[in-house]
């Protein structure tokens, strides 16, 4: 992993606006976030027609009523930490004794033992939310630097952000419209914008598309109008663009839209990016969103090669686990066993003590970890549950008509569970900074200090890149 990286995701409308929050990085990232609508193609097989996608001028698009939404883009750039870090609640540790009779706390006990506990508050209420008027909103103080490019208004923006050694990663972010002949016309232009203008090269193609390339990218499948597809795979060509998350994930079946009132499922949002910075990228997926929109993110993970390396981190003590009284009875029931365990070694092999405190840290956390498996909210298990359900239509070989409709169903109930988890965070947030604010505790100190820069160091390799 190294230091720094970008997480682009697409798409969103205007009702997302008010409700978008950024939320603590493990790394630099980039968010971005997209509009809605339409598509489709024939049916064959998924690999053969992807393989085809790439060396055939071809793509696919079904016509809608088109709807009024821009494309936004939110930057985050919070406090680093370790990429692998579970930030979950950090609400205070229970300090009163496990049970009669042991007058050590668990946080006592553990401290004997030469454990840490780490905490990190996952919330970040005071940033503020995105305006609507700028579809690229920079929200701190590094990506001030950047710079945008209107393209075509309200259709098309060029953002350039800062990469390393004075190079740029180049952003096309796309709003296309829905008609057929106007959108070939968009996809034609931009082409002549390029190859006419000397516009910076692009790296990043993303947003709603409004066509789909595949006839698998729609169910039910059906043949669509070759002019707009030959325009789009023009434009490609010129930056040697692919569409990742296919080739990651060359034999699975999604969809980013649906439609209910059709039962119809259509791949409008993707993100395509450039061979050589494909070949550093990671984490390609499609997900649902809390927000109430008809689409589903499409998600990436871009990375500077340039930068330092930087490790999964140290493990850190699920936060939930130490607010359940069973858990930390357990934990202290380990502890003083130990502890006794090593004063009686301390008398009679000394050297065997530290081979005894890491069996211990090995129990502590496996004991930590299957208890984290075992209590994972009940709503996350359901939306894991659907998710895995709709992948299982989605690759079956059903008939078509039955396979949309139960494919819609299970979307719903996703989107449903998403927002209860989604609404479940916001009332919680809320409650503890009610609580809380301006209260001289660690949360509200922080809160007052500009994060500082992590100072990073290149390799001698790579400063003479």
């Amino acid at each position: 992993m190294v230091g720094r990286s970008f997480e682009l995701a697409t798409p969103s409308s205007h009702s997302q606006r008010n409700h978008i929050q950024t939320a603590h990085a493990t790394e630099q990232r980039t968010h971005l976030s997209f509009p809605n609508e339409t598509v489709g193609e024939s049916s064959g097989s998924v690999n053969n027609l992807r393989r085809h996608r790439d060396s055939s001028p071809l793509g696919g698009m079904t016509h809608f009523s088109d709807s009024d939404l821009d494309s936004i883009l939110c930057t985050n750039t919070d406090v680093p930490s370790s990429d692998n870090l579970l930030m979950l609640n950090s609400d205070p540790v229970d300090n009163s004794p496990t049970r009669p009779g042991n007058t050590q706390t668990p946080a006592q006990t553990m401290h004997r033992l030469g454990a840490t506990v780490s905490q990190l508050d996952p919330h970040q209420p005071s940033t503020p939310a995105p305006s609507s008027d700028d579809p690229f909103h920079f929200l701190e103080e590094p990506w001030k630097v950047s710079q945008g490019i209107e393209i075509i208004p309200g259709r098309a923006l060029l953002l350039l952000l800062p990469w390393h050694n004075n190079q740029t990663l180049n952003i096309l972010s796309i709003y296309a419209p829905n008609p057929h002949t106007e959108n070939e016309a968009f996809w034609t232009n931009l082409h002549q914008k390029w190859t006419q203008d000397g516009l910076p090269f692009v790296h990043v193609l993303l947003g709603d598309f409004n066509l789909v390339e595949d006839g698998i990218d729609c169910l039910p499948a059906h043949d669509n109008p070759i002019g707009p597809r030959e325009a789009l795979s023009k434009f490609k060509a010129l930056f040697t663009l692919l569409d990742g998350w296919c080739h990651e994930n060359p034999g699975t079946i999604a969809h980013t839209w649906h439609q209910c009132r059709w039962d119809l499922h259509l791949g409008l949002d993707r993100i395509y990016i450039n061979s050589e910075n494909f070949k550093h990228s990671c984490n390609w997926s499609i997900s649902p969103t809390p927000i109430d929109t008809d689409h589903d993110l499409v998600n990436v993970r871009i990375f500077n090669t340039a930068m330092p390396y930087v490790g999964r981190g140290q493990w850190t003590i699920p936060l939930f686990t130490l607010q359940d009284k069973k858990i930390m009875d357990v934990i202290c029931d380990k502890g003083m066993t130990c502890l006794k365990e090593i004063e009686l070694l301390s008398k009679t092999n000394p050297a065997a003590i530290q081979h005894k405190y890491k069996t211990f840290k090995d129990d502590l956390i496996n004991t930590f970890c299957n208890y984290a498996k075992k209590h994972i909210p009940m709503v996350d298990n359901k939306i894991d549950h659907k998710i895995s359900q709709l992948k299982d239509v989605l690759q079956s070989d059903q008939n078509e008509t039955e396979k949309a409709i139960l494919a819609s169903e299970l979307k719903e109930d996703i989107r449903s569970l998403e927002r209860k988890r989604h609404l479940k965070s916001q009332q919680l947030t809320s409650v503890k900074f009610t609580l809380k604010d301006e209260t001289l505790d660690p949360d509200w100190l922080r809160r007052g200090k500009e994060p500082k820069p992590r100072a990073q160091t290149k390799s001698p390799n790579q400063e003479t890149q």
